[in-house]
């Protein structure tokens, strides 16, 4: 578990540094190493039927972790959305609602790369990400959720 836990935390930082080379370098050895690896990291941290969790003393960190990876994953390869539709789905746990919520801030308020793609991609999404929020704002409200990521906030 613990070997597993650093792999991932160690992918994601590379997915992280391919973000900041050029996408016509592909030939890149950091860009091979990302494509072998990055269905395998996707597969570990947003899989709704076993959400990534290192326990509870890590929450933070690991939706920072999440937060990362999913942003570093919209800038190598923006069309391919597993992680935007685990996040968006509606029975998601709500921490895949908040790492979404927070990557696409991160995206767009960044300051940009000229490679990097443009957040218009997600616009598609408008609606569902609507539905998610009026859905969360309505669990919150009613004190539905617990120890929601929004929770977390200060």
């Amino acid at each position: 578990r613990h070997q597993t836990e650093a792999a991932a935390i160690t992918c994601i930082k590379l997915c992280k540094i391919a973000t900041y080379i050029n996408l016509t370098d592909s030939s890149n050895v950091v860009f091979a190493l990302v494509q072998s690896i990055i269905t395998d990291l996707k597969f570990l941290l947003f899989n709704s039927v076993k959400p990534f969790s290192r326990g509870q003393n890590y929450i933070c960190q690991d939706v920072d972790l999440m937060i990362d990876c999913f942003v570093s994953l919209f800038r190598i390869n923006p069309h391919n959305n597993e992680a935007l539709k685990t996040c968006l789905n509606p029975v998601s746990p709500s921490t895949y609602h908040f790492v979404l919520v927070s990557s696409l801030y991160r995206i767009i308020t960044q300051p940009r790369l000229p490679w990097w793609p443009q957040i218009d991609i997600v616009y598609n999404k408008s609606s569902e990400l609507r539905s998610m929020f009026t859905d969360t704002l309505n669990k919150v409200t009613q004190g539905c959720i617990s120890h929601t990521p929004l929770r977390m906030i200060q």
